[in-house]
């Protein structure tokens, strides 16, 4: 789970997590350049998905 503040190192975290792929360019079937580093596949299980979002809860109510 990444979490930031800044939109531009948001969106090239989802680059970087789908082996660098833009996928909102991909997803209008434009695949013209939007290969703009080399990435990763970084998905999560339902079940790491499923923790992390307990996590954040902990965290909430730690910081609260």
């Amino acid at each position: 789970m990444l979490t930031v503040k800044n939109e531009g190192l948001a969106k090239k975290a989802k680059r970087l997590r789908w082996f660098g792929i833009d996928r909102e360019a991909k997803s209008i079937n434009n695949w013209d350049n939007q290969i703009t580093e080399v990435g990763y596949k970084y998905q999560m299980t339902d079940i790491a998905a499923s923790m992390g979002l307990q996590d954040l809860d902990l965290l909430i109510n730690t910081c609260s």
